[in-house]
């Protein structure tokens, strides 16, 4: 079974949990996930969002659920 993952920088802690940011329209929300480490720069996840959801890379320490964001693209 394939996994979705997400770079290893989005996976940070709050409140003694790993979670990541998962963009909703123009706001965020924090969403726990349990993500294995595969080494190549990327984290499985086990349990969290699915395949194709938008997540924060590199989210700053202040960063809260329901903040307001602004997408950028590459």
């Amino acid at each position: 079974k394939v996994m979705p993952a997400v770079p290893v920088s989005a996976v940070v802690e709050r409140d003694g949990r790993p979670v990541v940011f998962v963009v909703d329209n123009d706001r965020v929300r924090s969403e726990p996930v349990e993500a294995r480490n595969d080494g190549e720069g990327y984290s499985a996840l086990l349990r969290g969002p699915g395949e194709g959801t938008y997540v924060v890379e590199s989210p700053p320490a202040e960063l809260r659920s329901g903040e307001r964001i602004r997408v950028r693209t590459p």
